[in-house]
């Protein structure tokens, strides 16, 4: 599904895990509207950095709208900030890294 600009190797992994459904004609695999829906639920998922365990767990529940829990919810906001601090603290210590490297004597940028 080019629309969604993912590849045919992760469409084959969410069929295998059950989250899409095409069916077969000749070869080819034809994706229904509520295919087309779970992808974007999944992609969505994905964005917010839910597993597609996480993201099977909430279509299970039926429907195709990622149903969070406030629980989920708020374990998901605390992981995502435990990142932020991670990233930002690598992003400064490349910062330093890289000004300690423009500034020595021998650098030719």
């Amino acid at each position: 599904m080019e629309e969604f600009g993912v590849t045919n190797r992760a469409l084959r992994f969410y069929e295998e895990r059950g989250l899409l459904k095409p069916i077969r004609v000749s070869k080819a695999r034809v994706y229904s509207s509520q295919d087309r829906d779970r992808l974007a639920t999944i992609l969505e998922g994905k964005a917010l950095g839910l597993t597609i365990t996480e993201i099977a767990e909430a279509l299970a529940s039926g429907g195709d709208d990622l149903r969070l829990s406030i629980e989920q919810i708020d374990a998901q906001l605390e992981y995502l900030k435990r990142q932020r601090v991670e990233l930002d603290s690598a992003i400064a210590k490349l910062q330093a890294q890289r000004s300690g490297i423009v500034q020595s004597p021998g650098w030719r940028g």
